[in-house]
């Protein structure tokens, strides 16, 4: 199967009055990378929520963020005993002191320390763990349809990868048959003037030739090539096997570029080259 790693969903989520909007973005990576940013409120629950999108979305550059829609950070009280304590503390304090200063707006000033932050019952956790779980769906079904795109320009680039190799194919036998020719020819323009020794000579050039031949590393290319098309068609991810896969076709063109001593196949493997590059770079994208 062919997913994109880059994706993106958003949902939206009312906890006691609040409306939040939750967003899921990813992008190429080549394992888990996880980004979590949210109020306060929801921090404590990053392991769980990094637990949950990994396991709906494999790998990538995962950034979840959690925003209130009309600004507010989350739920809280203020401890009214607390306050009314400091308030009093203050208050006798400036009478023993004779102080004219305002006691209720220095108590309001410190009001951070009298905020007692609500933790989300499990009722509410439960809501936005199903919410995040949709939000991952989402996300999967924007990665599979530009997976698609991705698995055609693949099946394409590989398609004339596989025609060039049956071409050279075609080359192979003609240009070894040429190479013999002209070692014959030159044979015999030797034998002339020196005494050669016809069995040792006979197994120079078939070693030679055999230096020459690129049928197993055709062979080898084909049978990479059908390996390639099965993986791409299966169920599980395929971006790190294919990639693999794509290293085994990279060996068998360059041995085949260095053993073709022959500047037509060579321009073919060149072109194979190309396509090949461009099949690594797109697989880059692929989960």
């Amino acid at each position: 199967m062919v997913s994109s790693m880059t994706g993106f969903g958003s949902e939206n989520l009312t906890l006691r009055d609040i409306n939040y909007v939750l967003e899921l973005k990813t992008l190429n990576s080549k394992g888990l990378d996880f980004i979590f940013k949210s109020p306060s409120l929801f921090r404590n629950l990053e392991i769980q929520f990094k637990a949950l999108v990994q396991k709906n979305l494999e790998r990538g550059k995962l950034e979840l963020s959690i925003q209130s829609k009309d600004g507010k950070k989350g739920f809280f009280s203020i401890n009214e005993d607390l306050f009314i304590q400091q308030y009093d503390f203050l208050k006798n304090l400036k009478l023993k002191v004779d102080s004219r200063a305002e006691v209720f707006p220095l108590v309001v000033q410190n009001y951070s320390t009298l905020v007692d932050i609500e933790e989300l019952t499990p009722k509410e956790v439960v809501l936005i763990t199903n919410t995040i779980e949709s939000l991952c769906q989402k996300v999967n079904q924007y990665r599979i349809i530009e997976g698609n795109v991705i698995k055609n320009d693949l099946l394409d680039w590989l398609g004339k990868i596989d025609q060039t190799k049956t071409i050279i194919a075609g080359l192979g036998d003609k240009r070894i048959e040429n190479r013999k020719e002209k070692l014959l020819t030159g044979i015999h323009e030797i034998t002339t003037a020196t005494e050669i020794d016809y069995n040792r000579l006979g197994q120079e050039m078939i070693y030679y030739i055999e230096k020459l031949d690129i049928s197993e590393e055709l062979s080898r290319l084909h049978q990479h090539i059908i390996l390639f098309k099965q993986t791409i068609e299966g169920d599980e991810y395929a971006g790190k096997k294919l990639g693999f896969i794509a290293q085994e076709l990279g060996r068998e063109i360059n041995t085949i570029g260095s053993k073709a001593n022959d500047s037509e196949i060579q321009h073919l493997v060149v072109d194979m080259k190309d396509l090949l590059e461009r099949i690594k770079e797109q697989l880059n994208n692929v989960v």
